[in-house]
């Protein structure tokens, strides 16, 4: 990696990148960039002529995902959480993918969905949450069933 340029990372999908706390890239995935921004100014504002900058978002991400170096997550009710957010039940990742809990691993998800009700402790950061909610649908592994 380059001094001074982006970080190289590489994710099971989207929707575990958005997890970690992370934006789709301006550079290499420019077309989801901007569907990702046009929703982020609509759901937290864009002081600079209608588009976030890239600095402006990834200092409000880094301060929604660790505060003194621990994750930062927040309780919510699975039903009212939107579709591509994960969280966590019993110690074990889950995506929310059309209404139901996929188990999560570092291969795939699981082929049959899990029942989760009530509170859930959610990994993927609120600002990014909220984009979800706003409509932004993340790309998923191949391994999710549709």
């Amino acid at each position: 990696m380059a001094p001074r340029s982006y970080t190289e990372m590489f994710f099971l999908d989207e929707a575990t990148a958005l997890a970690a706390g992370h934006r789709p890239c301006a550079t290499c995935r420019r077309d989801r960039y901007r569907i990702f921004t046009a929703l982020w100014a609509q759901v937290h504002g864009a002081p600079h002529a209608g588009t976030p900058l890239p600095k402006e978002i990834d200092k409000t991400l880094h301060a929604a995902r660790i505060k003194r170096g621990e994750k930062v997550t927040f309780q919510a009710d699975f039903e009212t959480l939107p579709d591509g957010v994960i969280v966590e039940s019993a110690g074990d990742p889950h995506l929310k993918w059309r209404g139901k809990a996929f188990a999560w691993s570092l291969d795939g998800y699981a082929q049959l969905p899990t029942v989760l009700i009530g509170q859930v402790t959610v990994l993927t950061p609120e600002p990014l949450t909220a984009v979800l909610q706003a409509g932004y649908a993340p790309e998923t592994h191949p391994s999710l069933p549709v």
